[in-house]
């Protein structure tokens, strides 16, 4: 079966993986997600988005970073949802205007694949060598647990043991295990790289305007921001899921499954489509009436009978 794929880069990996649309199914699930406000949740739900939308089976997601996974939704976004981006809100000047601000995703991308981090570590004694990555969660409890999820596999006396599928705990155990050069290198190599990413905003909004939040978004490497970012840049009103599939189920005869396949973009373009129809019909129709209202020429009137 044939199907459409477009490649997005790994990080961490500096290889392209090809994933499956973001759907409109998906996109309704995610704001359903959002507002439960369960860090738990919502972390389990874009890790098994990731895997679902992962065109290659036998790609191990679990390897995949916070910073990998980020990436990924914003091309999802970008390639399925809009290309950009718009802040509402209401001024805090004297004139409480409301403003509405785009923010290109194509900024926010670039913004992130600039930032020049060591996506991979080495630590060794010339004994036993751990190979890790920048964290791979998107919530933690503390600075430990940061430590431990960078595991990524240990080599010892040749045998290599790789740690990606196994619980956070049970990294927790293994690191604790090591030798006590390990873990201050793992926080240092952490350390570093969260500095990096602190240096530019992850997101900047350019305006004169006179705003009630702050108009540039820090990111940290594992503070929590990062899912942050994800459902700031996917967040919106439920209700319009459902009045739009009202609209194109009764008015215009979508079927509820084409409507929940198709992308939100694609959507979005449907419904372009459809106003501009709409618009050419009514332009139509009152052309057509004030041809038909005129009143006829008197040359063209029956004479009167005498």
């Amino acid at each position: 079966m044939t199907e459409f794929v477009f490649p997005i880069n790994i990080f961490s990996r500096d290889i392209p993986q090809n994933f499956r649309e973001f759907k409109n199914k998906h996109y309704k699930d995610m704001v359903k997600t959002i507002l439960i406000e369960d860090n738990k949740v919502f972390e389990r739900f874009v890790d098994n988005l990731i895997s679902e939308l992962c065109a290659d089976k036998d790609f191990n997601t679990s390897i995949l970073t916070g910073i990998d996974k980020l990436y990924i939704m914003l091309i999802l976004r970008a390639q399925c949802v809009s290309h950009e981006i718009t802040f509402t809100s209401e001024t805090t000047d004297d004139e409480k205007a409301q403003v509405k601000i785009p923010v290109s995703m194509a900024e926010i991308i670039e913004t992130l694949g600039g930032y020049e981090l060591e996506y991979t570590y080495t630590v060794t004694d010339g004994k036993i060598k751990i190979d890790g990555t920048l964290p791979k969660g998107l919530y933690y409890e503390d600075v430990y647990d940061v430590a431990a999820d960078t595991l990524s596999s240990i080599t010892f006396n040749g045998t290599v043991t790789d740690v990606t599928k196994i619980s956070l705990q049970k990294k927790r155990n293994i690191l604790s295990t090591l030798p006590s050069f390990v873990l201050p290198e793992i926080l240092t190599y952490i350390q570093k790289q969260d500095e990096i990413v602190k240096e530019k905003p992850i997101i900047s909004i350019n305006t004169q305007k006179k705003l009630p939040f702050n108009t540039k978004f820090d990111m940290h490497l594992y503070n929590g921001t990062i899912p942050e970012i994800i459902k700031m840049l996917f967040n919106t009103q439920l209700k319009e899921f459902y009045n739009n599939e009202y609209i194109l189920m009764r008015r215009f005869k979508f079927s509820y499954e084409a409507i929940q396949e198709c992308t939100p973009l694609e959507l979005a373009m449907y419904y372009d489509i459809i106003h501009s129809d709409i618009e050419r019909e009514k332009a139509e129709q009152e052309q057509q009436s004030k041809g038909g209202s005129l009143d006829p020429a008197p040359s063209a009137m029956a004479p009167e009978s005498g």
